[in-house]
């Protein structure tokens, strides 16, 4: 599996109009390589699964049981601090002690609403949906008034998944060693 992909076209400049062929071409390309490398390694690593399947479910059942040894472990010692209040009862065992904030999150919102208003955090992507909503509703803008920012048209490409047309009509094996 060898082939050259090199590097894309240079994005022209403006006035230029850019003939996209080069570009599909080469993204065709790409996608070639990395369909047929993708599929190589998918196929090595169910070889690979299949000829370590024992160890790979030792591994599993393993750390399984190592987890659950260190939640009783630390049950254990938990359990022993609170009886005697020794950090290290233990060599290899350290209980060590922090601040635990607990709070009731609508009280915390409601002081913060009076005390500190910069702990409250915007949700953009719900003021974004807002913005967009009171922009074209006369009813919601009354109701919310004038909202800083503006709602405008953005181009975003969408290229098709399938550019066969693209590809070279006699290509030699693709293999993503020889990206350049």
């Amino acid at each position: 599996m060898t082939a050259q992909l090199n590097s894309p076209p240079p994005v022209p400049t403006p006035p230029q109009l850019p003939d996209l062929h080069p570009y599909l071409e080469h993204l065709a390309t790409a996608r070639e390589i990395y369909t047929q490398n993708k599929a190589e390694l998918d196929k090595r690593q169910e070889a690979f699964d299949q000829e370590n399947a024992a160890l790979i479910q030792s591994v599993k059942e393993f750390k399984e049981a190592k987890e659950a040894a260190e939640k009783v472990t630390r049950e254990v010692a938990l359990i022993v601090f609170a009886r005697t209040g020794v950090s290290k009862p233990i060599q290899g065992v350290e209980i060590k002690q922090w601040d635990a904030v607990k709070v009731d999150p609508m009280a915390a919102r409601s002081w913060a609403l009076v005390n500190c208003s910069a702990l409250l955090v915007l949700d953009l992507n719900a003021y974004d949906k807002l913005l967009r909503e009171v922009r074209g509703n006369q009813t919601l803008g009354a109701v919310f008034g004038p909202m800083p920012g503006t709602v405008e048209k953005e181009a975003k490409p969408s290229i098709d998944k399938d550019l066969g047309a693209y590809l070279p009509v006699n290509p030699a094996p693709l293999s993503i060693a020889e990206i350049g």
